[in-house]
């Protein structure tokens, strides 16, 4: 697709001066089902086939179990499927011990999604996938240490927005926009395709306008009919790659709420202290 292509044409580029890439890390946030998949597994390949020397990538997920679903279930059968998968040695499917290992010694494989998973080895390219179910940045403390001796390392942070609880995906997000607005040419590439909050959402010429697969894994009808039948803040999500409230802020629908605002603040002509409490819906 053609988003993809530019997100290569920038990712790959060289810094004239130190002669290795110049952006070490690449943050893609983006619709679902927009081809993060079939954008990662091309980077993925490219260094572990298209390089002089043995490689290793890993691969994280937001967890374990999805991390080994994408790994065995999107990833394998395309490599194979392909004439790449001549250059696959074996596939290793057992728990703990997920990984595609080639002929030339590269390998793509898995890592616990814990502070000390990177420990003991050394990582050329890491991918942080899904990261909207990060509540913490325990992913990236695992990968980065066991870049840091490689020049030509990456690190790709990929997923879907989230809600106001996914601090790391919201914290790449700002550094990526504030990346992207110094425009440095080097440290963070930052790419986002995401709808205007203010935009009309009902309107299929918005859609056109800002999702980057619609028509090509994504069909129209397909949009309109998740509008229809999804609450709109997780359509949003989804499908707007807006960033939304947690779960349980979404009890009152925003229109209501703005319904009952005024700009005007009154003083309670009463003497004594007035208190305002904010209760869990559930009353937890």
């Amino acid at each position: 697709m053609p988003h993809q292509q530019r997100i290569y044409d920038v990712a790959f580029e060289i810094d004239p001066e130190t002669g290795v890439f110049a952006y070490r890390e690449v943050i893609v946030t983006m619709m679902r089902q927009s081809g993060k998949t079939v954008l990662i597994l091309p980077v993925e390949l490219d260094r572990c086939l298209m390089w002089h020397e043995r490689q290793r990538v890993i691969y994280t997920a937001q967890t374990g179990s999805d991390a080994r679903e994408k790994l065995l279930t999107d990833q394998v059968p395309v490599i194979e499927a392909s004439p790449m998968g001549s250059l696959v040695r074996q596939v290793y499917r057992a728990k703990g011990e997920e990984s595609i290992r080639f002929k030339n010694g590269s390998s793509i494989e898995l890592a616990a999604s814990s502070k000390d998973a990177g420990h003991g080895f050394t990582v050329d390219v890491g991918v942080l996938d899904e990261c909207w179910a990060d509540e913490d940045d325990r992913r990236e403390q695992a990968i980065l240490p066991a870049m840091i001796t490689r020049p030509w390392a990456q690190v790709w942070v990929t997923s879907t927005q989230g809600t106001d609880e996914s601090t790391y995906l919201n914290r790449k997000t700002e550094l990526g926009r504030a990346a992207a607005l110094a425009d440095k040419g080097s440290g963070i590439a930052y790419f986002e395709w995401s709808v205007p909050e203010d935009a009309d959402i009902e309107n299929p010429e918005v859609w056109w306008e800002y999702m980057p697969a619609l028509g090509w894994t994504i069909q129209p009808i397909a949009v309109a009919h998740a509008l229809q039948t999804m609450e709109e803040m997780e359509w949003r999500r989804a499908f707007g790659n807006q960033r939304t409230r947690g779960m349980f802020e979404r009890i009152i629908p925003d229109t209501q709420w703005a319904a009952v605002q005024s700009p005007i603040v009154e003083v309670p002509q009463a003497p004594g202290v007035v208190f305002g409490l904010d209760v869990h819906p559930e009353r937890a």
